[in-house]
Formats: C-alpha cells, sequence, structure tokens
C-alpha cells in the first residue's frame, strides 16, 4: 500500500491505525505519560484522582464532602481557594475545596473584601485579597520578612 493511502486509511479510522502503530513501539508508557504531561493534561488528572479518592474515603456513602465550618473558617479557606486560582494553581484547589469543606461555588470577592475591611481599588484588584491582607499588615508594623 503507498504511504498517502496508508495515511488517508488512518485518518478514515479515527487515528486507530496510528494508535496501533504506537502501541509497537518499546516506550509507548513513556511517551504517553510525556505527552500528556507536556499537554498539562496530566497533573489535572492526579489532582481529580487524588480529590475523588479523598472524597470516597472520607465519606463514602455520604456523598459530596460536607463539614460544619465556622465564619472565620470559611473566610480564610476562601482566601486560600482565592490565592490559589489566582496563581494557576487550579489542580490543587481542586483537592482543597472538597477536602477543606468548602461550598463548590466560590464566596463573592466583594464580600470577602468588605468582611475583611479591604479598600479594593486598581492595585488591590491585581493581586488576591490574601495579598492585601498581607500588605496591610506589614504598614501596622508586622514585618512579614522576619517571621
Amino acid at each position: 500500500m503507498s504511504r498517502s493511502i496508508e495515511t488517508g486509511a488512518r485518518r478514515k479510522t479515527g487515528g486507530f491505525a496510528a494508535l496501533q502503530s504506537m502501541a509497537d513501539q518499546p516506550n509507548l508508557d513513556e511517551a504517553l505519560k510525556e505527552a500528556l504531561e507536556s499537554r498539562g493534561v496530566l497533573n489535572r488528572l492526579k489532582a481529580k484522582v487524588r480529590a475523588e479518592i479523598y472524597k470516597l474515603v472520607d465519606h463514602p456513602s455520604r456523598g459530596p464532602h460536607t463539614k460544619l465550618l465556622s465564619n472565620q473558617k470559611l473566610i480564610m479557606n476562601e482566601l486560600i481557594r482565592e490565592y490559589l486560582l489566582f496563581n494557576d494553581c487550579g489542580d490543587t484547589a481542586s483537592v482543597f475545596i472538597p477536602e477543606a469543606g468548602q461550598p463548590e461555588v466560590p464566596f463573592d470577592r466583594a464580600f470577602l473584601a468588605s468582611r475583611l475591611g479591604i479598600q479594593e481599588d486598581a492595585i488591590t484588584r491585581q493581586n488576591p485579597l490574601l495579598h492585601a491582607l498581607v500588605s496591610k499588615a506589614c504598614r501596622v508594623g508586622w514585618d512579614a520578612d522576619n517571621v
């Protein structure tokens, strides 16, 4: 079979022929792992699996993880969630949120800023609220460099 006909046959089978030819390679596992890592898929899958395992182990019969948290803990956890998402740590957040017992829907940023006494402006909106709290603490005498 000519090369162009073979290529056309691979396309028509939805890539199955190409997948079969990959299976003949001795390092298929490593090649697939590298491809998934380079696309950013592997870490998301690992985080999702960890989150699902945590849900099953912690509360196998109750379904979604639910904890009774104080308002203070809810707000602290929400600041951590916002920080993680701001810094593109969505995989970590996907494990943290159910483990911490946070609701799936995030709190409104304006609500959090108001509760924490943070005046939102152009500068504070460019950073997570946790950054504003640390900056505020440093201005009133807390030296973050010497903790």
